[in-house]
């Protein structure tokens, strides 16, 4: 992001040393920001521009078991009242930013309860983009209301396309 915003090749020494309160001072006031540029120190994700839009709200699949589902709060930092962006889904999203029991999500992607997926194995270490098992957000007319439930045959044929462990162990615990 900074090298776009900079037009350069090669980052400064500030933002590759990490001294990014050189410039941002305020960057603790900032806790919708703090939150995506500490994780972002992680080197091997500040080189993942496939991942980074999702990571930043669903923290969990680059360092948890789980992808975890952003606060309000953090939803309202990018998708508040001031929010730029148009059509429906973002008016939705907007509006139920503003009811007091906040968003209505809904599990998008599961799997057997007999199976132990694990994201950062998928995302972190065998470098697969969200969008392989997930649909991008940004294509989507409208949130999903469904849950598409991943079967072994939808994992041993990736597993195999890609030579991952096929040993039951791997997934089943």
């Amino acid at each position: 992001m900074h090298l776009t915003i900079f037009d350069t090749k090669e980052a400064p020494p500030e933002l590759a040393e990490g001294r990014c309160t050189e410039c941002h001072d305020d960057l603790a006031q900032r806790t919708a920001c703090a939150g995506c540029h500490v994780l972002f120190q992680d080197a091997t994700l500040r080189n993942r521009q496939d991942v980074r839009r999702c990571i930043a709200c669903h923290r969990g699949a680059w360092i948890g078991t789980r992808a975890t589902i952003p606060s309000a709060a953090v939803c309202a930092s990018c998708h508040g009242a001031d929010s730029k962006i148009d059509g429906a889904a973002e008016k939705q999203l907007r509006a139920d930013l503003g009811r007091a029991e906040g968003v209505r999500w809904v599990q998008i992607n599961t799997v057997a309860p007999n199976v132990y997926f694990s994201h950062p194995a998928h995302v972190r270490f065998n470098s697969m983009a969200c969008t392989t098992c997930h649909a991008d957000v940004k294509d989507l007319a409208a949130p999903p209301t469904t849950a598409r439930i991943f079967t072994m045959t939808d994992c041993l044929k990736c597993h195999v396309e890609n030579r991952a462990s096929i040993d039951c162990l791997t997934c089943h615990k």
